[in-house]
């Protein structure tokens, strides 16, 4: 760890420990939030459609996310 990481840290803790006990609840839900991957698995389907268009796109085939994207826009 860097000295200007240790250095973040303490003053990250001094910070946590002048909050109220509720908003240092709210802090410690948030981080464990961030902990925790709540996006769901991909289905069967969505991970087969994924394999598709990665291999038409390796074969040059299909569009770009930001061509597609400036069409929209």
């Amino acid at each position: 760890m860097t000295n200007a990481q240790i250095f973040e840290r303490k003053t990250l803790y001094r910070r946590f420990r002048r909050l109220s006990d509720e908003k240092a609840a709210l802090a410690i839900a948030y981080i464990r939030s961030l902990e925790h991957d709540d996006e769901p698995a991909l289905t069967a389907n969505e991970e087969e459609g994924l394999l598709i268009a990665n291999a038409e796109l390796a074969r040059g085939e299909g569009r770009p996310f930001k061509e597609a994207m400036e069409d929209l826009w």
